[in-house]
């Protein structure tokens, strides 16, 4: 018998499986849905309208956070599987608040209206005149609601709190309620886990916390049912985690960085050797590959025909500084000294930039670069920002403009092929294209202005550590990365004379 309930305490309870049953406990469990009861004037969005209704019908006077007014609508028998339940949705709690709940009753005060009252229930306090309904509150879908419970007396209420308290403990870490009560101190709840690591790497860009969130709720909810303590993390579960994302599609580079983040998690929680419980995919290694000459004397006498000197500055910009796309974008004009001919790379707390790897550095840049600077500077269309989109904010979209200009210029390799989504609503569909006639080229990439830049550094004999600082990488191995090779007719002369 494996029973599954859709209701509980202002949400659900989900994953309810027991063993065959050896008896019936004779318990029954209210099943909450949210109903207009009494609309409370404080939900009215327009303060004449609350005066309005308030002069007419007042109602009840709500608590100062908004919340749901709930009523028990039915009720349904519930086996000795209830321990069991999954509670985690349940109820909507953050993790490091107190898991108390109070008991509230509804008195009139003495102008006539209904108040909710917290009631005292400490030793000394004589409570046996308190008649019913009772009620508690607690978070459900980002909102403090009120609940009506179904005890008729204070010490029924009383006890059915503490079912309620255990629910909120044991979905704060991640557990069932039977889980719950037969925890070992020492086992560390998964769920937990991955709050204490996000929290720990809160600092880093938002970029990066975002895509850390997103991979362990992605594994955490994957391992729902099966998995609940940081020790139940072995081979075989990581191994369940890559197939699902190899059948969700995802490229192999992608596996590789997802499970490194659920390996990092690992790691900091004292699992040695993490990396060794998975075999990572094979990915290929990227031969260095910077624009050549000709590509980019295409590109840019394109631009210069077609009267495009904004786009031609911008990616001028790209290939003479090697900064990141989020660098260019973040670029202003304080960055600039003219008169040593340099850009500042440095975070920008107010708009939430920050550095990769934190790393503020100087960059050279050429000097008829620096020259077509100074002639915008003093046409400039942001006071603040070197680069904007059209309507004056913040250009976001540097790639796609790019793999667009290439397509008109009629330099894209035509060999390309992906599977793209048409149309829009009910009428979308799957459309495979190429290259030939979509701006998805991948021959025209961002970062290999920052790969032309670099070999042509080394090429000219700028030292490899040099190279390596204003690119802004900490290891030098991967600068390495960024050198492409010299090419053939280059080193002609040096080969004939070998």
């Amino acid at each position: 018998m494996q029973p599954r309930f859709t209701g509980g305490f202002g949400g659900r309870i989900t994953n309810c499986v027991t063993k065959p049953l050896v008896g019936f406990l004779a318990y029954e469990l209210n099943y909450w849905q949210g109903q207009d009861a009494e609309r409370c004037p404080s939900g009215l969005r327009s303060t004449l309208g609350k005066r309005v209704l308030g002069k007419l019908n007042r109602g009840f006077e709500s608590h100062p956070l908004r919340h749901t007014f709930q009523k028990p609508i039915t009720k349904v028998p519930v086996t000795s599987c209830y321990p069991l339940a999954t509670v985690l949705d349940a109820f909507e709690v953050p993790p490091k608040q107190e898991q108390a709940v109070a008991i509230y009753t509804r008195q009139k005060n003495s102008a006539g209206q209904w108040r909710y009252e917290r009631v005292n229930t400490g030793k000394g306090r004589n409570r046996a005149n308190l008649e019913p309904p009772f009620y508690f509150r607690h978070a459900h879908d980002g909102k403090r609601v009120w609940t009506q419970m179904r005890a008729t007396s204070l010490s029924a209420a009383k006890a059915e709190v503490e079912t309620v308290e255990t629910g909120l403990e044991a979905q704060a870490k991640g557990l069932t309620v039977a889980e719950l009560a037969q925890g070992d101190a020492s086992r560390l709840p998964l769920k937990m886990a991955i709050e204490k690591f996000l929290d720990l790497k809160r600092s880093k860009a938002p970029k990066t916390v975002a895509q850390y969130t997103l991979v362990l709720n992605q594994f955490l909810g994957q391992m729902r049912g099966t998995v609940r303590f940081v020790d139940q993390v072995r081979d075989d579960v990581l191994d369940s985690y890559k197939r699902f994302l190899e059948k969700e599609g995802f490229a192999a580079r992608t596996i590789r960085n997802r499970l490194l983040i659920v390996c990092f998690l690992l790691k900091k929680n004292g699992v040695a050797n993490s990396t060794k419980l998975v075999e990572m995919p094979t990915i290929e290694e990227e031969i260095p590959d910077p624009y050549t000459r000709e590509q980019l004397d295409a590109l840019f006498e394109y631009l210069d025909r077609g009267g495009l000197k904004e786009e031609k500055q911008r990616y001028k910009f790209f290939l003479g500084s090697s900064l990141r796309e989020r660098e260019v974008m973040f670029a202003e004009w304080d960055d600039l000294d003219f008169d040593k001919g340099t850009i500042r790379v440095h975070g920008k707390k107010d708009v939430g930039f920050t550095v990769k790897n934190h790393e503020s550095r100087i960059v050279p840049l050429p000097t008829d670069l620096v020259e077509a600077l100074k002639e915008r500077y003093e046409k400039r269309p942001h006071d603040r920002w070197i680069f904007v989109s059209e309507s004056g904010k913040l250009e976001g979209h540097f790639l796609r403009k790019l793999k667009t200009l290439a397509l008109r210029a009629g330099l894209n390799c035509g060999r390309c092929r992906t599977t793209v989504t048409r149309g829009s609503y009910d009428h979308k569909r799957r459309a495979e294209v190429t290259c030939k006639t979509d701006n998805i080229c991948e021959q025209w990439k961002l970062h290999r202005f920052r790969k032309t830049r670099a070999t042509r550094w080394m090429e000219n004999g700028i030292p490899i550590r040099n190279i390596q600082k204003w690119l802004g990488h900490r290891s030098l191995e991967t600068t390495m990365v960024y050198l492409g090779l010299t090419g053939v007719d280059e080193l002609r002369s040096k080969i004939d004379a070998a």
